[in-house]
């Protein structure tokens, strides 16, 4: 299996053992996420967590990751990728993406975010930590964001009825520390880390409004979203397996990380050597 260099740039080099908020790239189907999705009629009763109607549990899911941070100094200030999704394409079966695949296509528990032009996302920052004198451990990514729409943002959260699951997220906040990595500066600032990681702490968490109203009218209402990442991945466990039109993906999606303090000039060629560009703009057909 080869690794993908996942970016992240900073506008200045840093000699220091930590890299402070930087921009730029990570992506990753490495994780799962599991919790609870608690139903409200209105948003204000959502936003106050008072007079709850339903709790829906959610059992193991597939995570798909695809952050580029907006900044004018990389040169993505018109493409910011903020793609947070369940990993619905990965089938063992095939032929079409996704075919019996229950732990990211279908059920309770599904979810998309694409953001493809960053006009939701308003905080965004990610960090190489838990240097040992030797490596760079850990990963740390942040975002926070809201009024994703399903017209602009492919916006869905599947409680009920995985069909007729689109709406708005509110609010949204992704937090994660990826562990077990193998960091390496090469002397430049740009840092690598070529092995998977082994370990992930974190949350999603969020409030979405399901609108669409064609066919699950009796589900409109307010949804606060709890997830809790977790290793557990039916991707990763049938890696050896995978086929159907986006098995390629699994390859060029899970990998390392980097800290790289380029002009964007640079950094376009360094995209083509990551492999994932351009990849990720598969969209679950509606």
């Amino acid at each position: 299996m080869r690794n993908t260099i996942m970016l992240s740039l900073s506008g200045t080099l840093l000699t220091a053992p930590a890299f402070a908020s930087p921009t730029g790239f990570i992506a990753t189907d490495r994780f799962g996420y599991s919790g609870t999705v608690v139903r409200y009629a209105t948003l204000a009763d959502a936003q106050n967590g008072v007079n709850a109607t339903d709790t829906v549990s959610v059992i193991e899911r597939d995570m798909s990751l695809y952050v580029v941070s907006d900044s004018a100094s990389t040169g993505f200030a018109t493409n910011d990728y903020n793609i947070i999704t369940s990993a619905w394409w990965y089938t063992t079966v095939g032929p079409g993406a996704g075919a019996e695949n229950v732990n990211g296509n279908t059920g309770v528990g599904f979810m998309q975010l694409y953001d493809d032009d960053g006009n939701t996302d308003t905080n965004v920052d990610m960090a190489f930590t838990g240097y040992n004198g030797t490596n760079y451990t850990e990963f740390a990514l942040s975002i926070m964001g809201g009024n994703a729409n399903t017209l602009d943002d492919y916006s869905r959260m599947s409680v009920y009825d995985n069909v007729n699951d689109a709406g708005i997220w509110h609010t949204y906040q992704l937090d994660l520390t990826a562990s077990g990595l193998l960091g390496v500066d090469d002397g430049s600032g740009f840092v690598t880390a070529n092995n998977h990681p082994t370990g992930v702490t974190g949350s999603f968490t969020g409030l979405f409004q399901l609108t669409e109203n064609q066919t699950s009218a009796d589900n409109l209402g307010f949804y606060v979203v709890n997830f809790t990442l977790n290793m557990d991945s039916w991707a990763w466990d049938n890696r050896d397996n995978l086929v159907g039109p986006y098995d390629e993906f699994f390859d060029s999606t899970f990998g390392a990380m980097a800290v790289v303090p380029l002009p964007p000039a640079a950094f376009a060629g360094l995209i083509m050597f990551g492999g994932f560009a351009g990849i990720r703009t598969v969209r679950r057909r509606k």
